[in-house]
């Protein structure tokens, strides 16, 4: 009677686990669904008016393309040089969440005159600091566009900008997989060598995992946190946040091009629903370990009061009702910034979204009298982290959680059903 119950038992280990892994899968396919929809797949066609500021004086775009795109003349019929896009040669090189197009200008010397992104399918965030870093794009002015053929950033040693090295790398390995094919120079896919950045990431992916373990390792705990708090937050910004998972979902985890950040995606995500313990919410995240520190600091220092029960319930039900938001918004094609909901784009000093920052003030605020505040009652990217999570000791079963993973591949089911339709409503309405 015994060995039924056992097998009975593991029956039930497998099937409550692989419930919990697919729903999540499931949601990340229909978030790629309807991201891929919306994402760099139509061609969009060059316009004179994007040239002319590359190239002063541009009067006509020649309509055949050529190994260097089109050419470009002036009023008199002479040509300036030629004008190319980085798609669809460009598109499998990701930066955060996504591939970026870039226009690039070659004048008659077969220089670079000039580089600007189009369109990108990268978080907005970074995008935004990409587009507005002048000295990056000057960099890339008056290169040979032989010389940038088939290299990446890395290789022609271009210094990426602060807070968005991602972007600005993709960017850059973009145009050298594009004049690649015009030079026919070996096409670029990804960075030659691992980088200390992954290197980085990948230590910190490893040591959460670790400490996740140990019951006694209280200096140990200490000095990583500090670690991760002074390089992880402060000086990369590089936080796990929806953004991010959204990319991850859409192309997959960037194995290849950026391995640390992909360990320590997989670890944050697979070792919860394998073990129970989270390594990255508890021993990695800055934000978690700084709303630690300012609970201890403040500890009888501060009057704590309970909130009241009708608010403290929406408070709880906030991080969940983000994650149901985002998942719509996203498989529906609706326009959200994920980084205005969030605190952690506020990582990104002095490039941050206002709202990002705000949300991380007012989180680390209410830290100080209501611990981990923000992580309780703000934090989508822990809800999802939490969703396939078993606990780390007794059998799985079914609990609230998984109420909420149903709620959400529901919502995701029903969004992307519906979407043409809802698309179609939005826009009657707008006319």
């Amino acid at each position: 009677m015994r060995a039924p119950l056992v097998h009975g038992e593991l029956l039930r280990h497998l099937l409550v686990r692989a419930w919990r892994l697919g729903a999540v899968l499931a949601i990340g396919a229909l978030v790629a669904a309807g991201q891929r929809a919306d994402r760099l797949t139509a061609p969009m066609p060059l316009a004179l008016r994007e040239v002319a500021p590359l190239l002063p004086g541009a009067a006509a775009l020649d309509p055949v393309v050529g190994p260097l795109g089109q050419l470009v003349r002036d009023a008199a019929g002479g040509v300036l040089g030629s004008a190319l896009t980085t798609a669809p040669a460009g598109d499998r090189v990701i930066g955060y969440a996504g591939p970026t197009e870039v226009l690039v200008a070659v004048d008659v010397a077969g220089r670079v005159a000039g580089a600007r992104i189009r369109r990108s399918a990268d978080t907005p965030e970074h995008v935004a600091d990409v587009v507005a870093a002048v000295g990056f794009w000057r960099g890339l002015a008056g290169r040979p566009a032989a010389e940038l053929a088939g290299r990446t950033a890395a290789e022609l040693r271009i210094d990426g900008v602060s807070g968005a090295t991602r972007t600005s790398a993709a960017a850059v390995d973009a145009i050298g997989a594009r004049l690649a094919g015009a030079f026919g120079e070996a096409r670029v896919e990804a960075p030659s060598a691992v980088s200390w950045r992954d290197l980085a990431l990948a230590g910190f992916a490893v040591g959460g995992v670790v400490l996740a373990f140990l019951r006694r390792a209280r200096r140990a705990r200490v000095v990583f946190r500090i670690a991760a708090v002074a390089w992880l937050g402060v000086a990369s910004g590089e936080l796990l946040a929806l953004s991010l998972s959204t990319g991850f979902a859409l192309h997959g985890l960037p194995w290849w091009r950026a391995p640390g950040l992909a360990l320590l995606a997989a670890t944050a995500l697979l070792v919860p629903w394998a073990t129970g313990r989270s390594p990255y919410c508890a021993h990695v995240c800055p934000h978690g370990a700084l709303q630690e520190w300012l609970a201890r600091a403040t500890r009888g220092r501060l009057r704590r009061r309970r909130l009241p029960e009708p608010l403290r319930f929406a408070l709880i039900a906030l991080p969940a009702t983000l994650l149901l938001t985002a998942t719509f918004a996203l498989v529906t094609g609706l326009p959200l910034d994920l980084a205005s909901i969030e605190a952690f784009d506020a990582w990104l000093l002095g490039a941050g979204a206002a709202a990002s920052v705000a949300i991380a003030a007012a989180g680390l605020a209410a830290a100080a009298v209501e611990p981990m505040a923000y992580c309780r009652f703000g934090c989508a990217t822990g809800q999802l982290l939490a969703l396939p999570a078993t606990r780390a000791r007794g059998a799985p079963r079914l609990r609230r959680s998984d109420l909420l993973l149903a709620t959400v591949l529901l919502v995701a089911l029903l969004a992307w059903l519906g979407r043409d339709a809802l698309r179609a409503a939005l826009m009657e309405v707008a006319l």
